[in-house]
């Protein structure tokens, strides 16, 4: 996992970078304006909803399809600029589509924020066009095993968004401009990114070459092209469902700023998942491509038993601290029971989703990837009939709930699946010891006294639970790769002392 390994530092960084920017925006800045900032939510989730379909699935196809065109030396055969194609007419049908039926997809009357509702809706097509573009080239240099720099702009929007929000805030904007910075700001991640592709060589304008392309060719990349759209279609809506569910179902655009703030501190957990799934995905392609079973169990195994190692980690964190966090946000004191909920509910949703490893990909390239197919489809219709249930009783915290449901369902589904098809078990003896290990200090940490201070209490608490999981997590050889980490530091310690 050497590549893979080095990539996910670099990723991870980066998108922690955007966690602490985005984190600090969370807490001191869009509590201010909740209902504007449950626009923007509506708007981009609502987009990133459409996105899959747009692209007719040329996001998967630009993995799966990738060594079938791969040669430098002709541009690897116009493969760039059949992903485009793609990616161009889905579009165009899409923007139509929605165009004329969202009257009747998102109905507003009775409302209590209607007007807004019919104001912005439409900003969706542009927004849907441009980031679905972005997250096509994104994905394409992941096949170049080059992602930080991807991953670096992909997490810009937590820097632009907050100064185009302070912009509005301090009155040099208006809502329309707020929105307005939202497109631009995709529009210039386009341009920089292709001048990126350009840069690593791998920017080509050549026609596709389908010479040898015979019939059961075209079905392959056909269905590949299928289960993108319907594969990933059916995730987001599994996931970002929840968003325009409250939003629709409440009305309120403030209640969707209140769900998405406490939403986004408990998903911040899984984002060394997207580290792994990122890197991992054109390795594991080539395993499977190589029929190398060995490298695709050893990627499972280390994934899952780091992940879950981080994941309970920075759960942990997030009990710890939580209410302090809470108490920090500019807003009047009341009640944030639900927030902290959701924050909860979320988190351990993200916990979930890093001990299950990097399945998804596994499944997802193997041959029986059809797999991957039923159940996200299964898990989207759960989740929006859960959706259906539990909002109208519990509100916001009922969305929370609903996901973590259906979320749950799918990765026991993808666990079991794996095993019996292919004999792959991702635990070993170190899960115990996490569980332990996570569970006892998060107790422990849990009786640690109140400073009077909400962020001298995160100071603190978060500072002892820190030092007390990563030294236990090196003496008991929590993980494969924590083991040589000791054997690391223990070597140069030796080093030094024979000096």
């Amino acid at each position: 996992m050497g590549i893979i390994k080095r990539q996910a530092i670099g990723y991870s960084i980066v998108n922690y970078a955007g966690v602490a920017i985005g984190s600090l925006s969370t807490l001191f800045l869009y509590p201010r304006d909740q209902q504007a900032y449950g626009l923007f939510r509506f708007l981009l989730d609502t987009a990133n909803m459409i996105m899959p379909f747009a692209m007719l699935g040329a996001t998967y196809v630009s993995i799966r399809m990738f060594p079938e065109f791969r040669d430098e030396k002709k541009g690897n055969k116009g493969f760039f600029m059949l992903l485009s194609l793609m990616a161009l007419i889905g579009t165009v049908l899409f923007a139509l589509f929605f165009y004329y039926f969202q009257p009747i997809l998102f109905p507003t009357e009775g409302k209590k924020d209607a007007f807004l509702f019919d104001k912005y809706i439409l900003y969706i097509i542009p927004l849907f066009a441009f980031f679905g573009y972005f997250a096509l080239l994104r994905q394409y240099c992941s096949n170049f095993l080059k992602v930080v720099f991807p991953a670096f702009l992909d997490q810009l929007i937590k820097i632009s968004f907050p100064i185009i929000f302070i912009l509005f805030l301090s009155k040099i904007i208006d809502l329309t401009g707020l929105v307005h910075g939202i497109l631009l700001h995709f529009v210039l991640m386009l341009i920089i990114t292709f001048f990126y592709l350009k840069k690593i060589g791998e920017l080509s304008f050549q026609l596709p070459d389908f010479q040898g392309f015979n019939k059961e060719k075209w079905q392959q990349i056909a269905g590949f092209a299928l289960y993108g759209v319907v594969g990933s279609g059916s995730a987001m809506l599994a996931l970002r469902i929840d968003t325009l569910m409250v939003s629709k179902m409440m009305g309120d655009l403030n209640d969707t700023g209140r769900f998405n703030i406490a939403s986004i501190i408990g998903s911040n957990i899984a984002i060394p998942l997207t580290a792994i799934m990122a890197i991992a995905a054109p390795v594991v392609s080539k395993a499977w491509k190589d029929d190398n079973l060995l490298e695709i169990k050893k990627i499972y195994q280390k994934s899952s038993e780091n992940l879950l190692l981080v994941g309970l980690f920075l759960f942990g964190g997030v009990v710890l601290c939580v209410n302090d966090l809470f108490a920090l946000m500019p807003r009047p004191k009341g009640d944030y029971s639900e927030e902290i909920m959701i924050v909860y509910i979320v988190g351990f949703k993200s916990v979930i989703d890093m001990a299950t490893g990097v399945n998804d990909i596994i499944i997802g390239y193997s041959k029986s990837y059809k797999f991957n197919l039923y159940a996200i489809v299964i898990m989207a219709v759960l989740n929006i009939i859960g959706n259906l249930f539990l909002i109208p009783r519990f509100g916001i915290v009922g969305a929370a709930m609903s996901t973590f449901l259906s979320n749950l369902i799918f990765n026991v589904a993808k666990f079991i699946f794996i095993k019996m098809k292919f004999g792959l078990m991702p635990y070993t003896f170190n899960v115990v010891k996490i569980l332990i290990i996570n569970i006892l200090f998060t107790s422990l940490c849990c009786f640690l006294p109140d400073l009077g201070n909400p962020l001298l209490n995160i100071l603190f608490k978060g500072g002892i639970f820190t030092v007390l999981v990563a030294a236990a997590a090196i003496y008991f050889d929590a993980s494969q790769d924590m083991t040589a980490l000791k054997q690391q530091i223990l070597k140069r310690l030796s080093a030094r002392m024979g000096k």
